[in-house]
C-alpha cells in the first residue's frame, strides 16, 4: 500500500485536478485507517465535479465505513437520482438499511440490484475490501 500511495501521491501533486487519482489516492488512505485524509480527498475531487459518480460513491462507501449511516443513505439516494442504472449503489443502500435496522428497505435494495446485475458482481466488493455481509444488523432488527 506504501508504494501506491506514494506513487499516487506524485500524480496527484503533478496533476493535482485529476479527480481519479484523488479518488484512487482517498481509496489508499481508507485502506490504511486513515479516513479523515481520504474524506478531504474525495471532497477535493468532487469541488471539482460535483456530478462525478464514482467519486460520490466511493464517498458513501467511507461514509459506510466510518458508520455515517445517515449521511450514506442522503448521499445514495441522491446517486441513486444521477445514475439510476448502478446496482453497487442500491447494493450498498441495502446493507445501509440493513445496518440501520430496516429489513424491508434493505430488502427492496437488494432486490433491485439484483434484477440489475442477476451475476451479483456487485457483491463481489473491490480488491482488498473487507466484507460486510457479516455485518450485525442494529439492535432493533428482527
Amino acid at each position: 500500500m506504501g508504494l501506491a500511495q506514494v506513487n499516487i501521491s506524485k500524480a496527484v501533486t503533478i496533476n493535482p485536478t485529476n479527480r481519479a487519482m484523488l479518488c484512487q489516492l482517498a481509496q489508499i488512505e481508507q485502506a490504511l485507517n486513515r479516513p479523515e485524509r481520504a474524506m478531504r480527498l474525495i471532497d477535493r475531487a468532487l469541488a471539482l465535479d460535483p456530478d462525478d459518480v464514482a467519486c460520490r460513491y466511493n464517498r458513501a462507501r467511507l461514509l459506510f465505513d466510518t458508520k455515517h449511516n445517515e449521511e450514506c443513505v442522503k448521499e445514495l439516494n441522491e446517486l441513486k437520482e444521477v445514475s439510476p442504472d448502478e446496482a453497487y449503489i442500491y447494493h450498498l443502500l441495502g446493507k445501509v438499511h440493513r445496518r440501520l435496522g430496516n429489513n424491508h428497505l434493505a430488502l427492496l435494495n437488494y432486490s433491485w440490484a439484483t434484477e440489475m446485475d442477476p451475476r451479483g458482481e456487485q457483491m463481489l466488493g473491490h480488491a482488498g475490501e473487507r466484507s460486510y455481509d457479516d455485518d450485525d444488523p442494529s439492535p432493533t432488527a428482527s
